[in-house]
């Protein structure tokens, strides 16, 4: 079967929600340590730090760190993909007042059951609007421009391939149902509203 990814975003409630603030500043820390150390190897021996090396140079420090070992490989292995990309000596450097907050997570690191997530022993739980289905591969926490912070999972789903339908259907716009086709089907309000989706993006 075919696999194809898909993100599941949901806004989290207060519950310990103050305590991702402290993660999101580790998060800036490590990606900063990984944007320096990787400037000074590059200055030194002309060769570029790998995800891998990244890994093993922070070995040890999710002891001192709000985040989990599997956060931090995350980020170092982020880091060195876009730097790849961008062909850059350096990196945007991370910090409160320039970045919003981000966490990255590994399904591996998480307890994810109804509509509550544990990580670090800290249980998150959130607005539940839409089932998730496939298996939870990555996902992140992640804060917007107002200060509100969401759980996104991306997950491995089937991919369902389009059937070709050659024939025509007229659409009827209407005011108590959003619209009604030709063919007779209804299309209501309440399930025509769009369900938010984002890829986890560092």
């Amino acid at each position: 079967t075919i696999q194809a990814m898909r993100t599941y975003k949901f806004r989290l409630k207060s519950t310990n929600i103050s305590k991702l603030s402290g993660m999101a500043s580790a998060v800036n820390f490590v990606w900063n340590y990984c944007n320096d150390t990787s400037m000074q190897y590059l200055d030194k021996y002309g060769k570029w730090l790998s995800g891998y090396d990244l890994d093993y140079l922070t070995v040890g420090c999710s002891k001192d760190l709000l985040i989990n070992a599997q956060t931090i490989q995350a980020i170092t292995h982020e880091y060195a993909t876009r730097r790849k990309e961008y062909k850059k000596r350096k990196l945007s450097w991370r910090s409160k007042e320039r970045s919003l907050g981000l966490v990255p997570l590994k399904a591996s690191s998480t307890k994810i059951k109804g509509d509550s997530i544990t990580y670090k022993n800290l249980t998150f739980r959130f607005w539940y609007s839409r089932k998730i289905e496939g298996k939870i591969k990555v996902g992140s926490f992640s804060q917007d421009a107002k200060g509100n912070w969401y759980v996104s999972f991306v997950c491995d789903v089937p991919r369902i391939d389009r059937v070709k339908d050659n024939r025509e259907v007229g659409i009827d716009l209407g005011l108590k149902t959003l619209a009604t086709l030709s063919d007779g089907n209804k299309i209501d309000r309440e399930n025509a509203r769009p369900h938010k989706v984002l890829d986890f993006i560092f």
